[in-house]
């Protein structure tokens, strides 16, 4: 198990917030990032194996900016079926009856 070391933390603090901006380009969007990576660093910083601190730390952030964006996606579409709204990914079940010969695809 390795100490927490404030020190080396705060001074990856610019680099996360500069990398979680540019992933997300919003300042409030990176500041969450940011605070949940270091959330999620010092809950798992027992579990924590020898290596670099700074790629540990981008490895997070860049997990949880991916995670956000696939949560986003999938509350999206169950909004969208919740109010009837189609969906462009999804073809249109009209356009696969209406012409024979396209065996069940869009057309």
């Amino acid at each position: 198990m390795h100490p927490i070391n404030d020190d080396d933390l705060r001074e990856l603090l610019p680099a996360l917030r500069r990398f979680a901006l540019w992933l997300a380009r919003d300042p409030a969007a990176a500041d969450d990032l940011v605070q949940t990576c270091m959330e999620k660093a010092l809950s798992r910083w027992a579990s924590r194996r020898d290596g670099d601190l700074k790629a540990w730390l981008f490895s997070i952030l860049y997990r949880q900016f991916i995670d956000e964006k696939r949560r986003a996606k999938r509350w999206g579409r169950l909004f969208d079926a919740f109010l009837g709204i189609p969906r462009p990914d999804t073809p249109d079940k009209a356009a696969l009856t209406d012409n024979p010969l396209s065996l069940g695809r869009p057309v």
